[in-house]
């Protein structure tokens, strides 16, 4: 689950994309070769319009990467036909970039959380595209900071 990260400040470089590749290693030859992940079952949520899902300094570091089954929205943009995808210096369409063989099974949807405007990412609704392509929701209780009274010792 990545919710709003185009919502900070772009400032020193700050690209704000949701998700980030970049190279590891000089290979002229492949320059995305280093760059290489599974990116499956997510839900990818932005809240300001001009953002963007993807970012990498490579223009072909997404290349090596399995891109699936994952649900897109920005709540700030709501008209899909914006929405782009793919290396930041050639952002393609929605339809070009499954073309390409990047999220074949993905949905560009509203995942329809109970209330995200409340930071609630814990409750999605039973109609939520996201349940239909395997999401699994987290119990947000045990995830990120506590208070040190929730944290067990050994």
């Amino acid at each position: 689950m990545f919710a709003f990260p185009g919502d900070c400040a772009q400032s020193d470089g700050c690209d704000c994309a949701a998700v980030r590749s970049s190279q590891h290693a000089v290979n002229p030859s492949d320059p995305g070769m280093y760059s290489s992940f599974a990116f499956t079952r997510n839900i990818v949520l932005l809240g300001a319009p001009n953002t963007t899902f993807y970012y990498t300094t490579v223009p072909y570091g997404l290349n090596n990467m399995t891109i699936d089954g994952n649900v897109y929205w920005n709540m700030g943009d709501t008209n899909a036909t914006h929405y782009t995808f793919g290396p930041t210096q050639a952002p393609v369409s929605w339809a070009a970039w499954q073309a390409e063989g990047k999220d074949e099974h993905s949905l560009v949807a509203d995942p329809q959380f109970v209330n995200a405007q409340g930071f609630d990412f814990s409750h999605l609704l039973p109609t939520s595209p996201a349940l239909t392509l395997g999401f699994q929701p987290i119990d947000m209780r045990t995830v990120g900071p506590r208070p040190r009274s929730y944290v067990t010792k050994p």
